[in-house]
């Protein structure tokens, strides 16, 4: 969780916790990225399963992927909102979470 939180101050990368009171959701379905490439035009969807992985090119399944992945970033928590989230839910410390030893 400290990693998270450190991960979401930068910039360059957004993190979004999307809560259990969001009910049943698309991010359900399975767990999928959407790739975007500088040096290319060409989007793609990687779908990784338990023994293998799966690219989707065509620009009707890409368009599908994207707006699933819109509507689960919108029905996620703001990034400012997921910092407070996180800053919360690691004071609890209820899975052992940040645990000092070691330290």
């Amino acid at each position: 969780m400290e990693h998270q939180h450190t991960l979401s101050t930068e910039p360059h990368i957004t993190v979004q916790v999307l809560p259990h009171t969001a009910g049943a959701h698309l991010g359900l379905l399975g767990q999928f990225s959407v790739l975007e490439f500088r040096d290319s035009r060409q989007t793609v969807v990687y779908l990784e399963r338990f023994t293998s992985g799966l690219r989707l090119e065509r620009p009707a399944a890409v368009q599908q992927y994207n707006a699933m992945h819109a509507r689960v970033q919108n029905q996620a928590l703001s990034p400012d909102h997921t910092r407070h989230f996180i800053t919360e839910a690691t004071k609890l410390r209820p899975f052992g979470w940040l645990t000092t030893a070691g330290r």
